[in-house]
């Protein structure tokens, strides 16, 4: 095990408006301060690569052979990182190496997987996610993924697998993107996967993930948190928005709930102050 919390460095190949890549680093990174088993960073893009814009565009094209992919990532990772490692020393800055890097796509693979990887790396490809699906939002599916991931990377080769049915649970088999969202929307551990992380890993990392997994830290529609409204700031208003951007009704549901709100409090403001000129002007 190691002493040290497993680097998990993202690579975003979204291609959207901003408002998504904000409101998810954002998100992702407000993680690293609750818990400590986990570390998550976002790495530099690094040159227009020819593999990124591959996973930015198949969303509108062709499928990706993931077979193919596969064999691509090991020379992409290698090279990627000695060019991280060149861009630290001409900064004069020290340089971590992630133990895992993920790269999070609106990529499609000729498979219908929408999560492959190996020892070293993953990459989450979201390009048949389709509005219907949410909840859970497609934001909120990429942070479970990635719970996931710094799981299976932190327990290196003992790592629990998938099991087939159904639990909720973030080890969920899920034949479709789709049936993924059980175990988005519930954050749940099971029994079986949770004894063998502990053995792999720690217990601490079991209450760690599912800290993350449950998500209770982004509040809810009627109550968000100051995470989730800052994610709201950004952008992306994340309990009302359902595909990967949030659409023109969205964003006019979402600003005009925020303007209802401060309306309300200067109605109330005002009946007060209003009350409490009539009371002084009877009192006279």
């Amino acid at each position: 095990m190691l002493n040290r919390p497993t680097r998990i460095g993202i690579l975003q190949a979204l291609r959207d408006d901003g408002s998504t890549e904000a409101a998810l680093k954002y998100l992702v990174l407000y993680q690293n301060i609750l818990q400590k088993s986990l570390e998550f960073s976002f790495l530099p893009v690094l040159g227009a690569d020819e593999l990124l814009v591959r996973l930015q565009a198949s969303e509108h094209s062709d499928r990706l052979d993931a077979s193919v992919v596969t064999l691509e990532m090991a020379k992409f990772c290698s090279e990627y990182l000695q060019r991280v490692r060149e861009r630290a020393v001409r900064y004069d800055i020290p340089s971590e190496e992630p133990d895992v890097i993920v790269i999070v796509s609106r990529g499609r693979f000729s498979n219908r997987h929408y999560f492959i990887g190996e020892e070293n790396w993953s990459i989450i490809a979201l390009g048949d996610w389709d509005s219907v699906m949410a909840p859970p939002s497609v934001v909120e599916s990429i942070l479970t993924l990635l719970v996931e991931i710094g799981v299976i990377a932190a327990c290196g080769e003992k790592w629990p697998r998938s099991h087939h049915e159904t639990k909720g649970c973030l080890f969920d088999f899920t034949a479709s993107l789709k049936e993924a969202r059980y175990k988005v929307l519930n954050g749940f551990i099971c029994a079986a996967c949770e004894q063998t992380i502990t053995v792999a890993h720690s217990e601490q990392l079991v209450k760690d993930a599912r800290t993350l997994a449950e998500r209770n830290w982004l509040g809810d529609s009627e109550e968000p948190s100051h995470v989730s409204v800052m994610a709201r700031n950004l952008g992306f208003p994340l309990f009302r928005t359902r595909g990967f951007s949030p659409s023109f009704a969205e964003r006019a549901k979402s600003l005009l709930e925020e303007e209802g709100a401060k309306e309300a409090i200067k109605l109330v403001f005002g009946v007060l102050l209003t009350g409490l000129l009539f009371w002084l002007g009877w009192k006279k």
